[in-house]
């Protein structure tokens, strides 16, 4: 019989992904406390700095959302925004989250802030009107482009349509708690990694003589349960793909440690179909 055996799982940045072997426990399924919030239907994309444009006036960022499903939809709710232990609670309206089937650029949420400010993170802390429901968060990092060398071409463009954009203005902030811990950061790690609840039928001939990879990108929430996990490439297979998503969704997870702070992202879970030898 064909097994499912091998495992590994990684950060993914950017367009790349360096891998580390973890070890494989005793497979449990998990599932969510019926008490605990339910995940957003949309995350933080990114949160890239504007610095002081000539039409901003003020220092300014932009924050993309993507829609946790296949089509983009639009929706209203709070981002929070970290500069520090200051938290900012800005409210946004109608706002589109892109889907991962939509090909266009989402227009981004242009927070202006009075004073020069270094946001280091935020995420989408309500949907629906503002605060309605709270949500399993995924918190982001923010991005300095003009510092790091990696300009995106959406970038460039914004820059030259800020006279176009609904730009919300920031509230005073709220002062955060600091954090306190002995150990301040960590990779993000595998507790539990689960098997296929059915696995696929035979292979096709030419696939039966060697292991089969099969990579998905799983979405990781704050406290490490999955918000969203699909094919990073989907293959010819997908019985294959299928059972891969099966699995990595019912795994358990212990999200990275930034400042102390978990914190979600999106990694690469790989599993591998052995044939039989």
């Amino acid at each position: 019989m064909s097994t499912w055996a091998r495992y590994s799982f990684a950060v993914v940045v950017g367009a790349s992904a360096a891998f580390a072997a973890v070890a494989l426990v005793a497979a449990r399924p998990t599932s969510q406390s019926a008490s605990r919030p339910m995940p957003c239907v949309a995350v933080v994309h990114d949160i890239v700095d504007l610095g002081r444009g000539k039409d901003l006036h003020e220092h300014a960022y932009a924050v993309r959302l993507d829609a946790l499903a296949q089509q983009s939809t639009r929706t209203s709710g709070t981002l929070a925004l970290f500069a520090g232990d200051d938290r900012y609670d800005v409210n946004f309206s109608d706002v589109l989250a892109r889907g991962r089937a939509d090909s266009r650029s989402a227009v981004p949420i242009v927070v202006r802030f009075p004073a020069a400010v270094h946001i280091d993170r935020g995420y989408i802390a309500a949907l629906g009107a503002p605060r309605v429901q709270s949500c399993v968060t995924m918190t982001r990092e923010a991005d300095d482009p003009q510092a790091s060398g990696r300009i995106p071409a959406w970038f460039g463009a914004l820059l030259e349509r800020t006279r176009e954009l609904h730009v919300v203005e920031a509230p005073r902030p709220q002062k955060e708690a600091r954090a306190q811990c002995s150990l301040q950061n960590r990779r993000a790690y595998a507790k539990s990694l689960a098997t296929p609840s059915v696995l696929p039928g035979a292979l096709p001939s030419e696939l039966q003589s060697k292991p089969v990879d099969v990579p998905v990108l799983v979405m990781l929430s704050d406290s490490g349960s999955v918000l969203d996990a699909r094919p990073a490439h989907p293959s010819s297979l997908p019985a294959l793909d299928d059972a891969a998503v099966d699995a990595a969704r019912r795994s358990a997870f212990v999200p990275q440690l930034v400042r102390c702070r978990p914190q979600g992202g999106e990694y690469l879970f790989v599993m591998t179909y052995l044939p039989d030898s």
